[in-house]
């Protein structure tokens, strides 16, 4: 995969439950895999919640997070 360090991943409240149920799910082929070839490392996940609000700016951008709502297509 080429990385050596963990992805990082940004989300709302409650976030970090999910690459850490995601990395559950697929624990007997992450450690398969890092008996091989392959760094277990490479599957960590740095999980960062954050509330609405401006999370970053500088002279160049500002990145400001807001809520939204994800309906049911039906």
């Amino acid at each position: 995969m080429g990385r050596a360090d963990p992805l990082t991943a940004y989300g709302p409240a409650g976030f970090k439950a999910m690459p850490e149920s995601i990395i559950k799910a697929w624990q007997i082929d992450i450690d398969a895999r890092a008996q091989r070839l392959q760094h277990a490392d490479v599957y960590r996940v740095d999980a960062c919640e954050f509330t609405a609000g401006t999370i970053y700016r500088d002279h160049n951008i500002t990145i400001t997070l807001f809520p939204v709502h994800h309906q049911k297509a039906e």
